[in-house]
């Protein structure tokens, strides 16, 4: 890997670490939420934004089509096996997602659908954490012990994924602003 090509690795854990933040603040809306406060729609659509069109497009973007078919490839049975997890938790996310969305963009949620919101944000954000945390300890281990130009391969087809798109650093002012508002 030379030194233009970033660690697929460390960018991945780095985008970890801003998709939990905005986890935090999604988790904080909800309890808000259920509290009775009003139903922010424009913050919820900020997160909703963020986790559809770089959680789901660009992350696991890149883990679908670049990191996972390398691991499975050359991993052994039970890498092999907890990748399969993994990927069936993409299509999981995917759904709940789209049944947050659905929620968030009911015209006057009545309570109801206020109940049903706070359901699917403890059910996604339960799942991506079990997600990362696999990923974390099963899978980027794995990939830390392939040769280095398979790792410059996954680097160079993570790169070749994300052109074009808004990347993690591009998203992280707007996360900020809102871990301003609902967690400080």
């Amino acid at each position: 890997m030379d030194e233009t090509t970033r660690d697929p690795i460390e960018e991945l854990l780095l985008e970890h670490g801003l998709h939990r933040r905005t986890l935090v603040v999604l988790e904080r809306i909800a309890q808000a939420v259920e509290r009775g406060g009003t139903f922010p729609r424009g913050d919820i659509a900020k997160v909703l934004g963020y986790l559809r069109e770089f959680i789901e497009e660009v992350h696991h973007g890149k883990e679908d089509t670049v990191v996972y078919p390398l691991v499975l490839e050359l991993a052994d049975d039970d890498v092999a096996e907890e990748v399969g997890r993994l990927l069936w938790d993409h299509v999981a996310t995917r759904d709940l997602l789209a049944s947050l969305t659905m929620f968030a963009e009911s015209s006057d949620p009545q309570e109801q659908e206020r109940d049903g919101f706070c359901q699917m944000v403890r059910a996604y954000v339960q799942r991506m954490n079990r997600h990362m945390n696999l990923e974390e300890r099963l899978l980027f281990p794995a990939v830390r012990t392939l040769d280095p130009e398979q790792i410059a391969e996954i680097a160079r087809g993570c790169a070749d994924a994300t052109r074009g798109q808004r990347g993690a650093s591009e998203w992280a002012g707007d996360i900020a602003e809102l871990e301003e508002h609902w967690i400080a």
